[in-house]
């Protein structure tokens, strides 16, 4: 990702830290021009106050993207300024941890909203661009979770899901216009998005299972300029995507009941505490 581009734009939803934000930085490096979106005014201000030591324009967007009308909202600003899209990321996310009967229906709402109709509608607008203009780049993040059921994060997993099928068709859709899609599927990332207090996750810690924020941005970037349609960071994810295909289904229920990341909605420490957590 050394090579420098002129005269093109990046938009990177989440862009306010984690795996947004890295890719923003990795992008401005490149000498994109960005379009950065988040949700929090202050947290997406400070990220902007450090992009700003590349030489590139910086459009901050402050946007909730679990309202209905986020992603059209997105378009216009981009049609008001005159930019065009070369680079769209997918990025932004939430996680609901809790069992689905306690949870409320506005939290129900957001999550779908954020990542299963914004991102579809995302797509749908600049890949349009994209394809009319004959080519392009889109990555949208998805989650290992995409590949097996988990209690209490039974949104989350099954919103990425979606989205993981949906890059797959739309990448074969828009290949004949020189529009690349890539699935970046990482597993987990350090970045506030976890509780590491978990005995699953700092499980995961210790074998490899998370990594760096930036080096999955690194990959998924590299992955999605070469034209790859899919992406999971790190041989120990891969291995785990194998393994979760030979698990049977009563393993699923095994983790549910032993591991403190599928906790007791009685437990008042984790439904006060981690009930919903989000990144941008």
């Amino acid at each position: 990702m050394c090579e420098k581009v002129k005269h093109k734009t990046a938009l990177i939803s989440g862009a306010s830290s984690g795996i947004g934000y890295q890719c923003a930085d990795l992008l401005a490096q490149k000498g994109y021009d960005l379009i950065v979106i988040g949700k929090r005014a202050a947290k997406l201000e400070k990220a902007v106050q450090t992009l700003r030591q590349h030489p590139v324009i910086i459009y901050p967007l402050v946007l909730n993207l679990c309202e209905p009308d986020a992603a059209e909202n997105v378009f216009s600003f981009c049609k008001v300024n005159h930019l065009h899209v070369d680079v769209l990321i997918c990025n932004a996310g939430m996680n609901c941890v809790g069992q689905l009967m306690h949870t409320s229906p506005e939290e129900i709402i957001d999550i779908l909203q954020l990542q299963t109709l914004n991102p579809s509608l995302l797509c749908r607008y600049f890949g349009r661009e994209m394809k009319k203009k004959g080519g392009g780049h889109i990555l949208i993040v998805s989650s290992l979770t995409a590949y097996t059921p988990f209690p209490t994060l039974s949104l989350y997993a099954a919103s990425k899901r979606y989205l993981h099928s949906f890059s797959k068709a739309i990448a074969a859709e828009l290949k004949p216009f020189n529009v690349k899609v890539t699935d970046l599927c990482p597993g987990g990332v350090e970045t506030d998005f976890f509780d590491n207090r978990g005995k699953f996750i700092l499980l995961a810690m210790r074998f490899g299972l998370m990594m760096n924020a930036r080096k999955v941005a690194e990959k998924g970037l590299n992955a999605m300029f070469k034209g790859k349609t899919y992406i999971t960071p790190g041989w120990v994810n891969c291995l785990l995507i194998y393994m979760i295909h030979l698990l049977p289904r009563f393993c699923v229920a095994w983790l549910f009941n032993h591991t403190s990341l599928f906790a007791n909605e009685t437990d008042s420490k984790y439904e006060q505490k981690n009930k919903y957590l989000n990144h941008e």
